[in-house]
């Protein structure tokens, strides 16, 4: 019974740019239905004398009647290209990248936020509030639209006010 896998490889294509080989793979594996991407990562790992976590296996189809199998493989230079340059649900998948659970309430309250900010502001929605000293001068000055000298000197003029009446309060 032959139940070997065999390997072939073709379009070999080497990126110095990214530091990476890129190549069709062809998986011939006759009375065998799949070959686990373990098994395949280590077949040319072998071939090309590196280790199987810097190759990354994607794309498999199989062809009509079983027995063979084509996909896309890239053999990074090193696990910090590979981590720099693939996508980052081909690193889940290969266990190098954890990827930061966060709950759909978390998300959805994120969102939330996102809508009532607009332009670059929303980069800083989840980074929280700066404390002020006084409610009345961060309401203007965060209701404020324009950024005129009246308006400036309005809120100016608000706070020294309310550092006045706040010293009369502590005699």
């Amino acid at each position: 019974m032959n139940d070997t896998v065999t390997i072939q490889t073709r379009k070999f294509m080497t990126n110095r740019l990214l530091q990476l080989k890129q190549m069709v793979t062809d998986v011939l594996h006759p009375r065998k239905v799949i070959v686990p991407k373990t098994e395949i990562w280590e077949k040319p790992a072998k071939m090309y004398k590196t280790t199987p976590d810097v190759i990354f296996v994607f794309g498999l189809r199989a062809h009509f009647g079983g027995s063979k199998t084509a996909g896309f493989d890239m053999i990074y230079g090193s696990v910090d290209y590979a981590k720099k340059n693939e996508h980052k649900h081909r690193l889940a998948r290969h266990d190098p990248y954890e990827k930061k659970k966060t709950s759909r309430k978390q998300l959805k309250e994120n969102k939330n936020r996102m809508k009532k900010v607009r332009g670059t502001a929303k980069a800083n929605v989840g980074a929280g509030k700066k404390k002020r000293k006084c409610l009345a001068v961060s309401w203007r000055l965060d209701n404020r639209r324009s950024k005129d000298s009246a308006a400036t000197l309005s809120v100016v003029i608000m706070q020294i006010f309310l550092e006045r009446i706040n010293k009369q309060r502590t005699f």
